[in-house]
């Protein structure tokens, strides 16, 4: 009975190393931003990323804490974005409907409270972002490396400097 056990318990724990099961922590490769006429984009393995949300599986891959904090506050302000516009969008279909019901200041306030709202979400939540990928980029090896050294001679001090490319 005990063989058996010591059969199965060796068998899950060198099986998924054998049979290719196990998890294998990829290389973090750096995201970089780009800024144009319309807004931020994202490089990433060489691809063009337009939505920053696509950035949430490399992302949360790094397994960092503040990195996961501030992806996660980012993307849950901009899910409140989402709901902000979704009522204001259901309250100007009501009043479209209902016109008698809603006067025009009353409109345009919460129009304009909603536009306002969205505004400062973005721009704290695009903070968040930032936050993220500059951490995120800090974990990333370099690929560019010096090294300065010094040693001692018979003629003297003999300063070196080395510099390492990783391909």
């Amino acid at each position: 009975m005990k063989f058996k056990h010591l059969v199965f318990f060796f068998g899950v724990v060198f099986g998924q190393q054998i049979l290719g099961q196990s998890i294998q922590n990829s290389a973090l490769e750096p995201i970089e931003t780009r800024l144009n006429w319309w807004g931020q984009k994202f490089i990433y393995k060489n691809q063009i990323i337009d939505q920053p949300l696509a950035l949430q599986i490399p992302l949360l891959e790094a397994k960092d804490p503040e990195v996961s904090y501030e992806f996660l506050k980012f993307k849950s302000q901009r899910k409140t974005m989402r709901i902000i516009s979704g009522l204001t969008t259901a309250f100007a279909l009501y009043s479209v409907f209902e016109s008698s019901r809603v006067s025009d200041g009353f409109y345009w306030s919460v129009a304009g409270t909603a536009a306002l709202g969205n505004v400062i979400l973005a721009s704290v939540s695009m903070k968040h972002l930032n936050k993220a990928l500059k951490k995120y980029n800090s974990l990333v090896p370099s690929k560019i490396s010096f090294q300065v050294s010094g040693g001692r001679s018979q003629n003297g001090i003999n300063p070196q400097l080395g510099i390492n490319y990783q391909f």
